[in-house]
């Protein structure tokens, strides 16, 4: 502003967008909640941060959070957490063998290679065989 002119103003600054010939602050999104769909435009063209998209809840899909929930970016999830297997692009909880019952045969295993637990073998009745049992059946060791 001098003696004979007012200041001239420009477009609006950072994280700012112009409103209805005002500049009005843009959307803040909330880390771990949301992230931007749309980001805030200032200048020529202007509009508001759109926060429109839901973090993936990785824990929820029962797999490992690789990379965290940002305001500008949806969380990365990565390979099933202990105890589940991929199975059909889901993570499924791995079966429990049923201690003194059976005995797991084949481990779940999780990672890149996949599978379920087995519990196909049945303990061993060492009574029934007239022997003394030494160490009991355990969900993964026969007795």
């Amino acid at each position: 502003c001098t003696a004979t002119a007012d200041a001239v103003c420009g477009a609006c600054s950072a994280e700012f967008y112009e409103n209805a010939g005002a500049c009005t602050a843009c959307t803040t999104c909330t880390v771990g909640t949301n992230y931007e769909s749309t980001g805030c435009q200032e200048g020529a063209v202007t509009q508001n941060r759109e926060c429109a998209n839901t973090c993936t809840d990785c824990a929820a899909a029962n797999r490992e959070e690789t990379s965290a929930c940002t305001a500008t970016a949806d969380a990365v999830c990565g390979a099933c957490s202990a105890e589940f297997y991929e199975n059909a692009g889901a993570c499924t909880a791995c079966t429990t063998c049923t201690v003194g019952t059976n005995y797991e045969s084949t481990g779940c295993q999780e990672g890149a290679v996949t599978q379920n637990r087995e519990c196909a073998n049945t303990c061993t009745d060492c009574a029934a065989a007239n022997r003394e049992e030494t160490s009991a059946c355990t969900a993964t060791a026969d007795a």
